[in-house]
């Protein structure tokens, strides 16, 4: 959808987009068709399928927002905002636009997963913290030995990409939350002042951080709906 806005054509699903969007469709069918027993609540299954389209609509949502942040970032040069022109101000102010939309997405796409899986495999996370977060569910994982094989394979991507999430976590903390007490400690270790020209942030530095996030997800959303798909089929 959002190609349009540069004039290229509409987008081919490919590559790993390709296969996360194909396993979420077959536990989709799969619901559909009846054929999801076993573990999952009969009951809520039209749920699960709500979820699950939820989900897929929201991965679509995170790479077009990716995409977008990308292409502005690439037409941004100029290392101070008063340096820029009116064309790479508006650029520079579309690819903020589109980073932070991209970098909340990440994060409530996560806490989305999260409520599906506890949901599904009837984690209770609630009981242990009632506004729980996808890295509280996979800590109930870890406790509750629930899962072993997928709840292994979601800590493994947790800890691959720990460093690029902490990093945007705490820049979607300020976006969303904008002050705290711990929020003001950073902000007060900053040197700008009032009438110091304006910084461009390292836009390179950041759309590589946030696309690190992206595989994150993806990956996690293939990891967590191949499993789902394979314990369908042991069912049927």
């Amino acid at each position: 959808m959002l190609r349009a806005l540069f004039g290229e054509p509409k987008r081919k699903d490919e590559g790993e987009l390709l296969f996360v969007f194909r396993e979420l469709d077959r536990f989709a069918a799969a619901l559909a068709a009846g054929k999801v027993r076993g573990g999952l609540s009969a009951e809520k299954v039209p749920q699960y399928a709500i979820w699950t389209h939820g989900l897929r609509d929201a991965m679509d949502e995170l790479e077009q927002s990716c995409y977008c942040a990308a292409k502005f970032a690439a037409n941004i040069r100029s290392p101070f905002v008063e340096q820029m022109d009116e064309r790479e101000k508006d650029d520079y102010r579309r690819y903020v636009y589109f980073y932070k939309n991209a970098l909340i997405r990440v994060f409530s796409l996560l806490d989305k997963l999260g409520y599906f899986l506890n949901e599904s495999f009837a984690l209770e996370t609630e009981r242990v913290k009632e506004r729980f977060s996808y890295f509280t569910v996979l800590r109930r994982m870890r406790d509750r030995q629930a899962h072993p094989q997928l709840q292994q394979r979601l800590y493994e991507l947790k800890t691959e990409y720990k460093m690029p999430l902490a990093s945007l976590r705490k820049q979607r903390n300020m976006e969303i939350h904008y002050v705290n007490s711990e929020l003001l400690d950073d902000l007060k270790q900053t040197s700008y002042r009032p009438g110091d020209r304006l910084r461009v942030e390292d836009v390179r530095a950041q759309t590589g951080e946030l696309e690190q996030a992206y595989r994150m997800v993806a990956d996690t959303l293939l990891a967590v709906f191949t499993y789902m798909n394979e314990k369908a089929g042991e069912r049927r």
